[in-house]
């Protein structure tokens, strides 16, 4: 256990009560929250949380009667406490659209058989594909508005590919970014195509390699304004082949010459993450759409997952955490 926090000093009558979420920092559940709270006397507490949890914690007045009687009124909640294995969506009750939008729940991906989807692209048939983040490439035929979609609808693809985080169609293929954790096949740049003709794909074909580990790998693909390449979204942890980003294959808009210069000594993460992951970190790549040839368009980013363009054409993206 680490070095508690103590947050005496933020109580300050015995009116208070403190109401504590926690989420643990480690992905794993058998990791426990730890918490001790210590009551010195009746008008003073010593609240001390574990540095292996995360901890939102809000004082509530016990006088404010509004707060609690609006909780009182509130109806139940159906979904309140269902296991996760269960992947029951969101309700669209809960999600705000734009005016003019609507939102329609169609499907809920049963995690045990169809693990977690994390990329869709629809390509020029009304198809929509999806990939599961450890697995599989599934497909289904974009519903009616207004209808749904029934487990029977949903058809794996036959084709050896998986772990995709982020695809497109274009040019008759699905370009896609593999991000295999579980090293089962090559991380890097695919193309996913019909090879006889039958309007169903077939072919794998792996356009560039990279070296992935982790989450902050290979992920979006979007096309450019010009249609002429694609933007190749990574995070800090890809390296195309055959070595690191000073000394590969790609072309770049800067000089690759990145370097850290510190008139201080400097402070690697204490606790070992990416100590040794440093400029450029994640980097936006301009593929040409043969896969071939690639140029550092952007760089600096961290785990930078998806994309988007505006009218103007100028590209956006984020980090993820």
């Amino acid at each position: 256990m680490g070095c508690p926090y103590h947050l005496t000093g933020m109580l300050h009558c015995h009116h208070e009560k403190v109401l504590i979420r926690c989420l643990n920092q480690s992905f794993n559940t058998q990791n426990q929250v730890i918490m001790r709270l210590i009551y010195h006397s009746i008008h003073r507490k010593a609240l001390a949380c574990s540095t292996t949890c995360l901890a939102l914690i809000f004082f509530l007045s016990t006088q404010d009667s509004t707060l609690q009687a609006q909780r009182r009124q509130k109806q139940p909640d159906p979904d309140r406490g269902k296991a996760m294995g269960e992947n029951k969506a969101t309700p669209v009750d809960r999600i705000k659209a734009a005016e003019g939008f609507k939102v329609e729940l169609l499907y809920s991906v049963p995690n045990q058989e169809q693990g977690s989807w994390v990329a869709l692209a629809a390509d020029d048939q009304g198809r929509i594909y999806a990939c599961d983040q450890y697995g599989g490439l599934y497909k289904f035929k974009a519903p009616a508005p207004g209808e749904t979609l029934e487990p029977s609808q949903i058809e794996k693809v036959p084709v050896d590919i998986r772990a995709i985080n982020g695809m497109v169609f274009a040019d008759g293929a699905l370009y896609a970014g593999v991000n295999d954790y579980e090293r089962k096949i090559q991380s890097g740049f695919y193309r996913i195509s019909d090879s006889d003709g039958d309007r169903e794909l077939d072919q794998v074909e792996l356009l560039q390699g990279f070296k992935s580990s982790g989450d902050h790998g290979v992920h979006a693909v979007v096309p450019t304004p010009d249609g002429r390449y694609f933007y190749l979204i990574t995070g800090n942890n890809a390296m195309i082949e055959p070595g690191y980003k000073e000394g590969s294959s790609a072309s770049s808009q800067v000089a690759k010459v990145w370097g850290d210069d510190h008139l201080l000594p400097s402070m690697p993460d204490g606790r070992g993450h990416n100590r040794g992951v440093l400029a450029p970190g994640g980097v936006v790549y301009r593929v040409s759409r043969d896969g071939k040839d690639y140029e550092i368009f952007a760089s600096g980013f961290r785990n930078i997952y998806g994309g988007g363009l505006n009218k103007d054409g100028e590209l956006f993206t984020y980090d993820a955490d």
